[in-house]
Parts: C-alpha cells; structure tokens; sequence
C-alpha cells in the first residue's frame, strides 16, 4: 500500500505544522493554524471534512490533548508505534502553544479521548467514531478560540 500524500494548510510562521505532517509515518494528515476564530463549520470546511457537524462533540483541553497524542504516535488501524510517545507529547505540545492561551473549545469525532494514553495494540477496536472523511479511518481535533482556530486530523488506511 501507497501512503497517501500529506495534507496541511499550514503557515510558514508555524514550521511546528510542517513537522506534524512530516513525522507522522502513515496516512495522510490534515494540520492547520488560522489567525482567525470561527464558527465549528467554518474550521470543518478549512480542514475539508464532512459538513456534519451532528458527528462531532465537545471534549476538554486534557481530552484533545490525549487524542492528539494517540493519534501521532499510534496509526488507528493497528496502533503500530508511528513515533516515540514522548515526540509526539512534545509536537502536540507546540500545536497548542501555536493556538494560544485564549479561551478555547476543542471538538472530535470519536471516543479516542476515552483511552487511557498508553495503550497497546488494538486501540482501534477499542474505539469508535464517526467517519468525516472517505478514509477507512479518521479522528482528530478541531479547536476554535475567539481569535486562532485549527486542527489536527489523521486518515488511516486498512
């Protein structure tokens, strides 16, 4: 199997991005910052998902943190290690840090968040979601602030 081509929007004020899209050893992965806030449907449509907002739902910082760490660092189709554990604390580290201090509301489409962070393998029959794009599967976090908004999306493969 072919992997897909890295998908980013990135700036080039924000090289943290290019290093997500860059380490991340499967699938194709979506990571944007935006100088600008919006509305949950405009940052679905920057990230070119699904506009079903109905698939998505709310999760805390901590939660999308943790989501953010899995998905780096473990492929969702059969938790193969992609990177150190400890690479992708630091990359989602610096994705926030990118997004600012501002109040932020944080949203994802599945039940990744539910996991504890270390994990082994089957982490995907462990989990569910709701697909927002044609991969076989798909997670991530859209985060939304009043004056940045972004996110970070993976599609895996079978």
């Amino acid at each position: 199997m072919t992997r897909p081509a890295p998908i980013s929007d990135r700036r080039e004020e924000d090289p943290i991005l290019e290093c997500i899209v860059g380490l991340r050893s499967a699938g194709a992965v979506r990571c944007s910052v935006d100088p600008h806030g919006g509305a949950l449907v405009d940052v679905v449509r920057r990230a070119g998902l699904r506009p079903e907002l109905a698939r998505l739902h709310a999760i805390d910082g901590a939660a999308a943190r943790r989501v953010a760490i899995r998905i780096l660092h473990r492929d969702l189709a059969y938790a193969r290690e992609l990177m150190d554990e400890s690479l992708a604390e630091t990359l989602v580290d610096k994705f926030f840090q990118v997004l600012g201090s501002v109040p932020l509301q944080y949203y994802t489409n599945g039940t990744f968040d539910r996991m504890p962070l270390r994990v082994g393998a089957g982490l995907s029959s462990s989990c569910s979601w709701l697909a927002m794009t044609e991969a076989a599967y798909d997670t991530g976090i859209l985060v939304l602030g009043s004056d940045r908004s972004g996110y970070l999306w993976v599609e895996d493969e079978d």
